[in-house]
């Protein structure tokens, strides 16, 4: 069996050096982000490197749902939502272990697509 995706965007944090490929799968709106490096993050910081992402409608009423149950008051990171290189609202969250998970929302936020980067991969 073969899993075909589709490459759908291509981020870089400073247009000299790509650090993400995101590619879709086949049937639906699902995909993966590969993370690119030149040198592969230390053990430590992998769980904030490597991470799960879940796409919501409005990650401002998802941090206030957060924030209105018992459990936020042991949270002791902040919940800050900004706009990430994709142009779309994200909020990371992290585990007492350091690994991260973020909620982003599927569009960015004037509707037009961010432009994928055209900068080289790592070598």
């Amino acid at each position: 069996m073969c899993l075909v995706l589709e490459e759908i965007w291509r981020g870089s944090r400073d247009d000299k050096q790509l650090n993400w490929v995101n590619m879709k799968v086949p049937d639906g709106d699902t995909y993966i982000e590969f993370m690119l490096y030149d040198q592969l993050p230390a053990p430590t910081a992998r769980g904030s490197a490597h991470h799960m992402c879940l796409y919501v409608p409005d990650a401002a009423a998802t941090k206030a749902r957060l924030e209105a149950r018992p459990a936020h008051e042991k949270y002791e990171r902040p919940m800050e939502i900004r706009v990430g290189t994709n142009r779309k609202r994200q909020m990371n969250l992290f585990d007492a272990d350091g690994t991260r998970s973020e909620v982003m929302e599927p569009t960015t936020v004037d509707g037009v697509p961010a432009k994928s980067s055209t900068a080289p991969p790592p070598r």
